[in-house]
């Protein structure tokens, strides 16, 4: 006994159905009915529920995505005042201190510091 167009066995709602109704007789009778009608409502009560929850966890993931999208901006302007003072600390240093910056930073292979682009406290002097 299997479905003509899919060749698959049959649900057990459609099993119920064949068993219960008869296309010239209808149903055996209205029980066999009213219980196939709330199998059927029941089933669209779960569909219902499963596209609600669904909708539901969906929202509740655009609200962290969100959330985490904001907090990544928060942490962005963080670093960047962190780099800011980072650098002013250092221009103060070597301002205060002349010798600090071949401490703090040793020139490379090339002679430069890291960090002359940024202060030019020692072309300046």
């Amino acid at each position: 006994m299997k479905n003509k167009k899919t060749q698959l066995p049959p649900t057990p709602i459609e099993l119920y159905h064949k068993l219960h109704f008869h296309a010239t007789k209808e149903w055996l009778n209205d029980e066999t009915r009213i219980q196939y009608e709330n199998i059927l409502q029941m089933k669209e009560d779960e569909s219902a529920e499963t596209c609600q929850s669904a909708s539901t966890d969906e929202m509740a993931l655009k609200n962290k995505v969100t959330a985490l999208e904001e907090e990544v901006q928060e942490n962005k302007e963080k670093v960047k005042q962190s780099e800011e003072k980072c650098k002013k600390m250092l221009q103060f240093m070597i301002s205060k201190f002349p010798d600090s910056q071949k401490i703090l930073c040793p020139p490379d292979k090339q002679g430069f510091h890291a960090y002359d682009d940024m202060t030019n406290i020692l072309d300046e002097e």
